[in-house]
């Protein structure tokens, strides 16, 4: 078994869902939509996302605790990115 499939086939999560497991506390999905585009088949969130409306202008605007990445391995380098501009 590849580690790919290994990451797809997941884990039984706490609330009774099975995917990827988690890095560094953020919740990871993958679920690759039906474009050809594969640069968003991998997303995380972490626990404290939160986003609000901003109007018509804006639309819905992220605290910046989400990711978005074309395989496993680009998005835990942009949990890790966004968690060092964090620390500092």
């Amino acid at each position: 078994m590849s580690a790919a499939h290994k990451i797809w086939q997941g884990v039984l999560r706490q609330d009774g869902t099975i995917g990827p497991e988690p890095y560094r506390g953020w919740a990871v999905r993958f679920d690759p939509p039906p474009i050809p585009i594969r640069s968003f088949d991998w997303s995380a969130t972490h626990p404290d996302y939160d986003a609000d409306w901003r109007g018509d202008e804006e639309g819905w605007v992220g605290n910046g605790l989400s990711a978005q990445a074309g395989s496993y391995a680009e998005l835990c380098a942009e949990i890790d990115a966004i968690e060092a501009e964090r620390a500092e």
